[in-house]
């Protein structure tokens, strides 16, 4: 769980460098009507993920028995 927390982060932040891409990452926000909030704290949320939070999220929105495939990869 840490691990991978860690890669999304270090994602995110890598392509968070410039003022640049912090100020397209929130225009972006806002022509989709997302809250600029959620951009400001996105690595401060997903700290904040723990194994029973997405075990709670995967029994709400995932079918028992059904197949599901996900991978996490950079650009």
């Amino acid at each position: 769980m840490t691990q991978g927390k860690n890669y999304i982060t270090g994602l995110y932040l890598a392509g968070e460098k410039t003022t640049l891409a912090r100020t397209a990452a929130l225009a972006e926000a806002a022509c989709y009507g997302v809250n600029k909030d959620y951009v400001l704290q996105y690595v401060d949320n997903i700290k904040k993920v723990t194994a029973e939070k997405l075990v709670k999220v995967a029994e709400k929105y995932f079918i028992p028995g059904a197949y599901y495939k996900a991978q996490v990869k950079g650009e």
